[in-house]
């Protein structure tokens, strides 16, 4: 990259990283428990779909989610380590397929947040809140389960509607 194409790279990163984690922690302030809870609706994750007009949406995407579980106290370090390692995985695996479209749409990119999240937050919240004499598996299927609900909201309700209001905008474009 030449440099006008890596400080606009690192400047989208940054305003993405900024918007997740500002994003998050005024749904906490606001409606709180809501981007925390087992079934978290985090309005934030929306912004997963950026991952679909420009690379730094990764690296983005996971600063941010890192910022934003720092505010989330009870589950630190470990959500900051799972969780974002999520985001960045789900990322990357967004980016590469975001070409693949069914009725013109990103259905199987923006699939990626949602089976990371299920997988890696719903371990988590399994493990530390699993009820005693309850089935580690079971835990985690249900809590999994709820995880990716949350996040099918995110990314296909609040998510998709703002790739399609972005999509043929040129203000994410690195070249």
């Amino acid at each position: 990259m030449n440099k006008k194409k890596t400080t606009l790279y690192v400047t989208q990163a940054a305003v993405i990283a900024a918007a997740y984690a500002a994003v998050t922690v005024l749904q906490n302030v606001i409606l709180p428990g809501t981007a925390s809870m087992a079934v978290q609706v985090r309005v934030s994750e929306a912004l997963n779909v950026l991952t679909l007009l420009t690379p730094a949406a990764i690296p983005g995407l996971t600063i941010g989610c890192v910022v934003a579980n720092l505010t989330a106290v009870e589950f630190l370090p470990l959500d900051m380590i799972i969780g974002s390692l999520a985001t960045l995985l789900a990322g990357i695996l967004m980016y590469k397929c975001r070409n693949i479209r069914f009725k013109k749409l990103p259905l199987l990119s923006c699939l990626m947040p949602v089976i990371f999240n299920a997988v890696f937050v719903g371990a988590e919240i399994a493990y530390f809140m699993a009820q005693e004499g309850e089935s580690m598996v079971t835990a985690f299927f249900i809590n999994a389960a709820l995880v990716a609900l949350g996040e099918l909201i995110s990314v296909y309700v609040l998510g998709l509607p703002l790739y399609k209001a972005l999509e043929n905008r040129k203000i994410f474009n690195l070249s």
